[in-house]
């Protein structure tokens, strides 16, 4: 044979060989190439990823993990339109492939077609039943379809299949919290906490429910921890504030909301709420001083011109009280204890005429108010109105206040 016609010949016969090797194992490299893809993806490189992805399916267009893969690459991208395409034809390459219909539902949600991606989690499901992921992903697209309920059914079955993942418990703590299922939100809490004793978020939501169930000592426990674990939890030192409060221990409430005030956290709540606890445990200079800053805060405050109308009553300066009073109607005259407070201190300064007419005005917006009824009573006998005095105190007594009898039995045996 010619030696100039051998070696091209010996060299397209390598060729050949090279082809032949490479066709017989090309499903073999499809794969190697899909497994680099996902090494890129782990390191959330979806750009390289989608390079070794597509060239897999290239070589191997029946490769349905590389096709789903390149779906779900997009789906990462957010190309949701490309990401359907290729999810579609891993499913058509095999019917069976529960990643492919959960994959279409986690692109329903990201379009807000949440009723479609409910119908895509069903399907997972239904191919496999412990797929937790998509009972907590159901789940979200129920409550975002306002079906609280049964987004809390998904979240339980999530949990039985995955008892470790937090997140599941926080989905469904907000579920609840819509439902106001405050004790199952408190037991989900108390999960999350078992898997993370030093979640100081999860403390403090966990004392804010257990404040909407009154357990006051149960939350200033949670707070406390809350704080011991992050000290800047300011909002934790207010709300223990308020549990304090709410339990009659003004002396730790007041020291609560005066370091909410140094460090100028809900100002005028906290100077609310301490005037408030120094008047309970009658620090009422205190509890002035405080209004007075408030009232310099926010002239508008309706409630602190009230309270300090209370404050300065128990100091006996009725005259002062009616003035706050007066202002308190002036911003908010739809409210009878306004009223009715402004009379006892008239009352208190023999204004017997001015009282009545404010206990008329504080029965007229609560037509059963029997602390008004026994007032009026009180105002009309010291204007020699037995008979209108003693209808009032029968009103009150017919309303459960009890002081009226002994008014009764000393003036009303004529009337």
């Amino acid at each position: 044979m010619n030696k100039k016609l051998l070696i091209p010949l010996i060299f397209l016969c390598i060729i050949l060989v090279a082809i032949l090797v490479f066709y017989l194992n090309k499903e073999k490299i499809a794969v190697r190439f899909n497994d680099k893809g996902l090494k890129f993806s782990e390191q959330k490189d979806y750009s390289k990823a989608m390079v070794y992805y597509k060239r897999a399916f290239k070589l191997d267009n029946k490769n349905t993990g590389a096709c789903l893969n390149i779906g779900k690459t997009y789906y990462q991208l957010e190309d949701y339109i490309q990401a359907l395409e290729y999810i579609d034809k891993a499913q058509k390459l095999n019917n069976l492939l529960t990643e492919a219909s959960f994959y279409r539902g986690m692109v329903k949600m990201k379009q807000g077609k949440y009723q479609e991606s409910i119908q895509n989690f069903s399907i997972t499901l239904y191919l496999d039943t412990a797929y937790w992921k998509a009972y907590y992903q159901r789940g979200i697209a129920r409550a975002n379809l306002g079906d609280y309920l049964g987004a809390v059914d998904d979240y339980k079955k999530a949990m039985i299949i995955n008892r470790e993942n937090v997140d599941i418990y926080l989905k469904s703590v907000e579920a609840r919290s819509v439902l106001e299922d405050f004790r199952g939100a408190i037991k989900d809490y108390d999960k999350i906490l078992a898997l993370d004793k030093d979640n100081g978020e999860a403390y403090y939501n966990r004392g804010f429910l257990k404040m909407n169930l009154k357990d006051y000592l149960g939350a200033i426990k949670d707070f406390s921890q809350a704080l011991i674990i992050n000290s800047e939890y300011d909002d934790a030192v207010y709300r223990r504030g308020i549990c304090y409060a709410n339990i009659s221990d003004y002396g730790p409430s007041i020291n609560d909301f005066t370091k909410s005030i140094e460090k100028d956290y809900k100002l005028i709540n906290s100077y609310y709420n301490r005037a408030l606890s120094y008047i309970y445990n009658k620090q009422l200079n205190n509890a002035v001083s405080d209004l007075e800053r408030l009232i310099k805060l926010d002239t508008k405050n309706v409630q602190a011109y009230y309270l300090m109308g209370i404050a300065k009553s128990m100091q006996q300066n009725f005259q002062a009280s009616i003035k706050y009073y007066d202002k308190a109607i002036e911003l908010d005259p739809h409210r009878a204890e306004y009223y009715f407070n402004r009379g006892v201190s008239r009352g208190n300064l023999k204004k017997h005429k001015e009282a009545i007419i404010d206990y008329d005005k504080a029965i007229e917006l609560i037509n059963n108010y029997a602390d008004a009824y026994y007032s009026r009573g009180v105002s009309r006998i010291n204007l020699n109105d037995y008979e209108g005095g003693c209808m009032d105190f029968r009103k009150a007594k017919g309303l459960g206040y009890k002081l009226a009898d002994q008014q009764i039995a000393m003036y009303c045996q004529r009337y």
